[in-house]
């Protein structure tokens, strides 16, 4: 029982800090209010940050009733969420509240005395949850929501001339980014693997960049490949999405534990064409190769693909260009996450509305 006493002042402390001294708005936004009742403290609560966020974006105003598990997760700046001012902590729902939650009964219990809900609940890339759900994508990392960079996560841009012709920039973190988890339950290849097929296959195109001196190198880009390691270069927000604004193409390589990474719809929103490992997961995406992408299904298809990048001419790859754009405008734009959960939740009758986020592993 002490335990647990230590445990409610702690989280109770740390969540005060992090929500007092930010200006929280108590006006009803002009498209309505959200109310989100979150319980569950998974690390893939991450992903609500970016849903609660598209709503604000889209001219809502956000309320949230959080659980002491909820409280009790990670912590770090991707979970800067009690920061955001757009954020109010309230325990109840405001009259006429449009309400998101991860706790089925009460879920269930709101849809059956007609209340506008839905049940947000986790992808494992094999459930089917049948008409009334919706999946959502997995998003871009947390921290572009927070005040001072949420509009990063909301804008679609990107230079005219592309002088980088394939771009990745992320961690490669030995014990990390080799899970042989990722190998065993999506048969797709680690981050670290996909790094050595480029040392080893284009070594004489490729600009790597793997200490903070080396950035030196990015006022001078001379090759068609550029890759940065940021664990131990580190790019600043604004280096990072100019060298996506600059890429024709993005390796989309995996996260720790899933084949998806924020990294991919960051790269979208400057007009990027990605290349992926097995379009299947990514649902719901609709990726198509040589339409909004550039596919490989197996490892050795890995080469030839970067190889098709590098070759492509600049009518073609304008074209998987608009592909990209186009899933882009319909998937991670604000107002069409929001209209798309709206619907599904206003069209529901007899079942659960439910909205699916993409799992972290």
């Amino acid at each position: 029982m002490v335990r647990a006493a230590r445990r409610v002042v702690r989280v109770t402390r740390r969540t005060a800090s992090q929500y007092l001294g930010v200006g929280h708005s108590r006006a009803r936004g002009a498209s309505g209010h959200l109310h989100a009742r979150l319980t569950k403290g998974e690390y893939w609560k991450r992903q609500y940050i970016p849903l609660l966020a598209s709503y604000y974006r889209s001219g809502y105003s956000i309320t949230l009733s959080p659980s002491l598990e909820f409280l009790d997760g990670p912590q770090g700046e991707e979970f800067a969420l009690l920061r955001s001012p757009w954020l109010r902590l309230r325990r109840n729902a405001p009259k006429g509240s449009l309400i998101l939650t991860d706790d089925k009964s009460a879920a269930e219990r709101l849809h059956n005395s007609g209340e506008r809900v839905g049940l947000v609940a986790v992808e494992d890339y094999t459930s089917d949850w049948g008409a009334s759900s919706l999946a959502l994508p997995y998003m871009m990392h947390p921290s572009l929501y927070s005040p001072e960079k949420i509009a990063l996560s909301d804008s679609q841009a990107g230079s005219p001339e592309r002088d980088i012709k394939v771009f990745f920039a992320g961690n490669f973190k030995p014990g990390d980014y080799d899970e042989a988890r990722l190998v065993d339950k999506f048969s797709v290849e680690t981050r670290i693997a996909l790094k050595s097929r480029i040392e080893s296959s284009f070594h004489a195109v490729t600009m790597w960049i793997k200490t903070w001196e080396e950035k030196e190198k990015l006022r001078n880009i001379d090759k068609p490949i550029l890759i940065v390691d940021s664990n131990k270069a580190g790019l600043k927000y604004d280096e990072y999405f100019d060298l996506l604004g600059r890429s024709a193409f993005f390796l989309a390589m995996p996260g720790i534990a899933s084949p998806n990474c924020h990294n991919l719809p960051e790269a979208m929103s400057r007009g990027c064409i990605p290349i992926i490992e097995n379009a299947k997961w990514f649902d719901p995406l609709p990726f198509v190769s040589g339409v909004n992408c550039i596919e490989f299904r197996t490892a050795d298809g890995f080469v030839p693909a970067v190889r098709e990048a590098l070759e492509m001419d600049e009518e073609a790859t304008a074209l998987l260009r608009a592909g990209v754009n186009e899933i882009w405008e319909r998937f991670f734009q604000s107002s069409a996450i929001v209209r798309r959960v709206n619907e599904v939740i206003d069209s529901a009758r007899d079942s659960l509305p439910v909205i699916l986020i993409k799992p972290e592993s």
